[in-house]
Formats: C-alpha cells, sequence, structure tokens
C-alpha cells in the first residue's frame, strides 16, 4: 500500500487502489516512478525498465517516441560539461643567488659614475681646454 499525497489538492489516498485522486482526478505518480539513465533514455525504476522489456512491444514504442521526439526538437541532447579551465602558471624566472645579484648592482653603480664622468668632461673640461687653446 502507497499512501502518496496528491499535488493539486493535498488529500492523502492509496495508490495502489486508485492512481488518480479521487477528488480533483490528478494524477500523482509515486516518487521515483521515472529515472534517466547514463544515455537520455528514460527508465522506469519499479515495473518495466530497459533491461527487463528488451524486445518487447513496449521496448519498440518507447524507443520509437524517443526517436521522434529528438527529430522534432523536443528533446535536446544533454550538455556536457566542459571541465573547469586550469589556473595558467606563468613560468618564474630561475633564482638568482645574492651574490649575483649584489654584482649585478655593483655593476651598475659603476655604469652610472662612467656617464657622469663622461658628462663632466664633455661640460667642464673639454671647454675649458678649447678655451685655453
Amino acid at each position: 500500500m502507497r499512501r502518496i499525497v496528491c499535488d493539486e489538492c493535498k488529500r492523502l489516498y492509496d495508490y495502489d487502489r486508485e492512481e488518480f485522486c479521487p477528488r480533483c482526478g490528478a494524477f500523482n505518480p509515486p516518487v521515483k516512478v521515472w529515472d534517466m539513465d547514463s544515455q537520455g533514455n528514460v527508465v522506469r525504476v519499479d515495473g518495466v525498465n530497459e533491461r527487463t522489456h528488451t524486445g518487447s512491444f513496449v521496448h519498440q514504442e518507447v524507443h520509437r517516441e524517443k526517436n521522434v521526439r529528438k527529430a522534432t526538437g523536443l528533446d535536446r541532447p544533454r550538455a556536457v560539461k566542459a571541465p573547469p579551465p586550469r589556473p595558467r602558471q606563468t613560468p618564474r624566472p630561475p633564482q638568482r643567488s645574492q651574490t649575483a645579484r649584489k654584482q649585478d648592482v655593483s655593476d651598475k653603480l659603476k655604469a652610472f659614475f662612467v656617464i657622469l664622468a663622461l658628462i663632466l668632461l664633455f661640460n667642464l673640461i673639454l671647454p675649458i681646454l678649447f678655451a685655453l687653446l
């Protein structure tokens, strides 16, 4: 005895005795009468299902109706979820030792003082030398 509650009028009744609600006439199937398999086929959980009705008239009718629904666009194929995008990993520059970093700083300081000396040479010393000649 499967007692279910009508979705329309909320009356409790015995589904095994009456499949339709005795008050409003609504059809209320018990929970989990239909299910979907991995290929999208409708499978009955209780009674006739894909494993037990192969080759029967019901089998042919169910699949013929499914093919008609697909052809008319009523059944759309299930959307396959794409895997989430993997975060991009930026390549890290190779780690340098502390002495290599210090040497870079000293090289930059040397270049700065060479450029400063050249500027002083052209702006101060050369005009004085040309004035004396």
